[in-house]
């Protein structure tokens, strides 16, 4: 199985838009974990958002790579 997310792009997305209306659903890719958790894919894809990928700290990108190293799952970064 594998299993497709990634994060909001609206919020971490590199052209200005207008950030608060998409603050509240930005930490959805610490959310999607739960799926990871819950369904145990044989892989895991996140879509590539560039600001997700420069801010890896804020935006969770950072923990959840470790958390899937942690688990047995292999970064391709």
């Amino acid at each position: 199985m594998i299993l497709i997310g990634c994060s909001p792009c609206q919020f971490w997305s590199i052209i200005n838009t207008d950030k608060k209306k998409s603050s509240e659903s930005k930490n959805l890719l610490i959310e999607f974990r739960r799926f990871v958790e819950y369904f145990r894919p044989g892989f895991v894809v996140v879509e590539n958002v560039p600001g997700v990928l420069r801010q890896k700290e804020e935006s969770g990108l950072a923990g959840f790579i470790h958390w899937l190293e942690t688990e047995g799952y292999k970064s391709a970064f």
